[in-house]
């Protein structure tokens, strides 16, 4: 009895690391499923319908079912979609986690049909600026959790269990290829693989890449034991089964091939060794194994070709030759070939370590740089084992053999999808294989006091990432924006306080920068007040426009990037919330040019009066928009001045300078319409937006005739000028007709500000000064009268008398 006791200590010391490793992940898992609101996986919608079915009809689904949606008080609400949605397209999917699922949770009601409302304008759906979150999450998933919250919560408990399980196959891979004598390593190795997010991820949400994530590690335990030592042909027979079954739970499963195939040809090689007593006993067993492993999966196949008539529905690129799409290799060149080879190998990298949420989640940027130099050093530690500990010559093999592996199954993805690079979550059956080279080429850095420093390092450091994404990606991510305590305003908002019906009030409005360039960001903040709930989920719209009409982009969504739809407001709520978009490119000859944010808030899909209507404080009309003060368009550059040494004609203060003007008639008539071309170079930023004033006086300095009109016109104010920006304006001017008396006449010119009514000084060295202003040009006018005799004939007159 003490001998068993003792025995039993033992073993727990061994395995008390792994013990806490697996502990410390399913508390992970469970952290990443409460903090995940439902739906905000890839398809987690319909994964959960796809058990729904199972549960209510005790069938498979039709591969091209649509499930019909629950009604909807949201009048913004598309009308088909109250009846009806897309085909729920993971009903094509292998059946076998949707199977467990559904026998693991009989006893489960999932009969509540709610779901959270889609979010039509998410990133998801094309809208960049739109937010990650593909539903409109309300008070039904907050805590305690009932009906399909409460379903969907405990279901995902199940995908957490497998991903253990996965682990536990990790783990006693490790104790096989880390062998003889104790090590950490092994656990260690089930470390960085269950902490990476992307695994984390995928144990904590309704999808079946954690099922055949899990399978695939196990076949790779079960093909490593089969080769560790002799030949074990049982061991390389639940390989295959794992295989199989990895394949009708998802079809990325077909990744562990080439890993099984190696290993029946190693398992072949050794028995041929032994001789042909113990080879032609290996060929039986293996052809017997290859036979139940072919079976297993093709009930499925067959079955969707009698039903469907093909073996992979709405799947072309797995039925199309590998032929073929090496051809489409000759498409490219060269340097177009290597950089798109780059580019998929740097996604894979990415997404391998995670692509969360709706598959648009990406972890930070800088982290992300981390993990790059992170991988680089254990790249430079498989290079240095190799080369200095070669007592350790099958592990520096099993080095090589891994990476060639990652390499084959990188590309066979690749072909698999139709040259596209594979997202990380494809190659979870083979996790283990880049946890072992982890912990391989970390383990590199050790002292003699510290063997396994380099080893721990690494775990630690991936599971410091996997308990940083919780609070610093998927919380940030899905978080409704802060509530204000009050109205008041911050420096640089604009005032705006219009109600948009008796909905809320847009209380005001920011626009950075003031000035922008086509293709650069525009963030536009808008403060809101809530006057009432409502059901329905409207849109705002944020758009820049020139007062021409001209449109320069924009962005439209529901606000709080959707984690804060106008269904979710109530009364009081005040919140900042900003949009974000590029500039689109300009027309020829638009440029610099003078735009305003228009901001709108409406239904998609109302069959009338799609526009919210805007109001002012009084309650009075204002149009069915919101304007912002005018910024400026144009590139950060100024204009080049023009070509020459000619001194200006005139200068307006230290701000604006007159290089010339060009319209001038030498022979002015009565009636003349003047188009004159004015080129102006601000000298400095103006300070205001100046008007022109033309002015024709006779002889006596009296007026006679003028104009005054903004420079521009108000396209492209003169507040808006850059310091040595040049402006081409041009302005007109009707002569009267017969108003004015015969004599000499003058046409002055000069700024001023509308504002205050001040003009802005003409500079001594002006061409042709005048008290008026700068003078343009002198005309003599002479008026001539024309006169007509009348000739009274009498009636009763003779000719010719």
């Amino acid at each position: 009895m003490v001998q068993i006791v003792e025995a039993a200590r033992l073993k727990a010391r061994t395995h008390r690391l792994a013990v806490v490793i697996g502990l410390v992940f399913v508390g992970l898992a469970l952290w990443y499923n409460v903090t995940l609101p439902i739906g905000e996986s890839d398809n987690e919608a319909s994964h959960y319908r796809y058990i729904q079915y199972i549960k209510t009809y005790r069938d498979l689904p039709p591969a091209f079912y649509q499930w019909p949606a629950p009604p909807s008080t949201d009048q913004c609400q598309s009308p088909s979609s109250t009846d009806v949605q897309d085909p729920e397209h993971q009903f094509r999917q292998p059946p076998l986690y949707y199977l467990l699922t559904s026998v693991a949770f009989f006893w489960l009601d999932t009969s509540d049909p709610w779901w959270p409302p889609t979010n039509h304008y998410s990133v998801h759906s094309n809208h960049p600026d739109g937010g990650y979150n593909v539903a409109i999450h309300t008070e039904r998933e907050a805590f305690p959790y009932q009906g399909t919250t409460l379903a969907v919560r405990l279901i995902r408990v199940l995908s957490s269990l497998f991903g253990l399980l996965g682990l536990i196959a990790v783990y006693l891979t490790g104790r096989l290829i880390f062998q003889p004598g104790p090590s950490p390593l092994p656990a260690l190795m089930m470390a960085v693989v269950g902490f990476v997010p992307t695994y984390t991820f995928a144990a904590s949400v309704i999808n079946n890449d954690i099922l055949v994530g899990a399978l695939g590690l196990w076949c790779i335990y079960f093909c490593a034991l089969s080769v560790r030592s002799g030949v074990r042909i049982r061991s390389f027979a639940l390989a295959t089964i794992c295989m199989a079954l990895a394949f009708l739970t998802k079809y990325n499963g077909v990744i562990l091939l080439p890993i099984v195939t190696l290993t029946g040809v190693v398992l072949l090689v050794r028995s041929w060794r032994a001789g042909n007593a113990r080879l032609n006993r290996s060929l039986r067993a293996l052809g017997l194994i290859i036979a139940i492993q072919t079976l297993l999966p093709s009930w499925w196949l067959l079955r969707n070709k009698q039903l469907y008539g093909d073996y992979f529905i709405n799947y072309p690129n797995m039925i199309q030759p590998f032929t073929t799409k090496i051809s489409w290799l000759g498409a490219f060149t060269v340097p177009e070939l290597v950089t798109r080879l780059t580019n998929g190998v740097k996604f894979t990298f990415m997404t391998f370590w995670g692509l969360l949420g709706a598959d648009f989640v990406v972890l930070p940027e800088w982290l992300l740089n981390l993990l790059a130099i992170l991988t680089g050093l254990v790249v430079v530690g498989i290079i240095y084992q190799r080369r200095v500990r070669r007592e350790s010559g099958s592990l520096n093999r099993l080095a090589l053999i891994s990476l060639l592996v990652i390499v084959i199954n990188w590309w066979f993805l690749y072909f698999l999808i139709n040259l596209q690079p594979a997202r990380g979550r494809y190659l979870l059956p083979m996790f283990s294989v880049m946890g072992f080279l982890l912990i391989w080429g970390s383990s590199a850095l050790r002292t003699r006091r510290f063997p396994w420093l380099g080893a721990y390092l690494t775990a630690g450091a991936i599971m410091a990432m996997g308990l940083f994404v919780p609070l610093g990606v998927l919380r940030p991510t899905y978080a409704t924006p802060a509530l204000a305590a009050d109205a008041a305003l911050l420096p640089g908002e604009q005032g705006t306080y219009a109600h948009f019906g008796d909905i809320a009030e847009l209380v005001g409005i920011e626009v950075e920068p003031a000035s922008v360039a086509p293709f650069e960001l525009l963030d536009v903040t808008l403060v809101w007040r809530a006057l009432k709930t409502t059901p329905n989920n409207y849109v705002v719209g944020v758009h820049l426009m020139a007062a021409d009409k001209t449109y320069f982009g924009g962005a439209a969504h529901l606000p709080g990037k959707g984690n804060f739809a106008t269904s979710l407001w109530q009364p009081g709520d005040i919140f900042r919330d900003r949009y974000r978009f590029y500039l689109q490119a300009a027309p020829p000859g638009t440029l610099p040019i003078a735009g305003q944010v228009k901001i709108s808030m409406y239904c998609p899909n109302a069959n009338s009066q799609p526009d919210i209507p805007v109001l002012d404080a009084a309650g009075n009309a204002q149009g069915d928009a919101v304007y912002s003060t005018p910024i400026r368009i144009g590139l950060s550059a100024p204009n080049p001045p023009p070509q020459g040494d000619d001194p200006p004609l005139a200068r307006f203060g230290d701000e604006i300078a007159l290089q010339r003007v060009t319209g001038l008639s030498p022979g002015l008539h009565l009636g003349a319409e003047l188009a004159l071309d004015f080129t102006w170079q601000a000298l400095a930023h103006p300070r205001a937006d100046y008007t022109l004033y033309l002015h024709l006086l006779d002889g006596q300095g009296n007026f006679q005739a003028g104009a005054d009109k903004s420079l521009t016109q108000e396209r492209y104010p003169s507040g808006m000028w850059l310091a040595g920006e040049t402006i081409t304006d041009t302005h007109r001017l009707t002569i009267p007709v017969a108003t004015l008396p015969s004599g000499t006449y003058q046409l002055t010119a000069g700024l001023y500000d509308p504002v205050t009514q001040e003009r802005l000084p003409l500079s001594a060295d002006a061409a042709q000064a005048h008290p008026d202003g700068l003078l343009l040009g002198t005309w003599q006018f002479t008026l001539y009268h024309a006169f007509t005799p009348m000739v009274i004939i009498s009636p009763t007159a003779k000719p010719g008398k």
